[in-house]
């Protein structure tokens, strides 16, 4: 039971980061719930709520409605290699 919470936290975690990452390759675009999920054909609209609700906990993106884009902090990792 304890493995697979944590395969799942991790299955979360690696959904999280792949979306972080489509939103940093169209920085500085605002995107849709529906173009991220079309973007890495995902076809639960949950899968992607959830991971864009770990990443704005994270204050790595900002929401302004229906859209999604990366925070400064995110983008600034990414210029450090981080």
């Amino acid at each position: 039971m304890k493995n697979d919470l944590a395969e799942r936290e991790l299955g979360e975690e690696d959904d999280a980061g792949v979306l972080l990452a489509v939103l940093l390759e169209h920085y500085p675009a605002h995107l849709t719930v529906q173009e991220l999920m079309r973007e890495l054909d995902w076809s639960h609209e949950f899968r992607a709520e959830d991971a864009l609700a770990r990443l704005l906990r994270a204050g790595l993106i900002h929401r302004h409605d229906q859209f999604a884009f990366a925070a400064r902090p995110a983008i600034r990792a990414q210029q450090l290699g981080v």
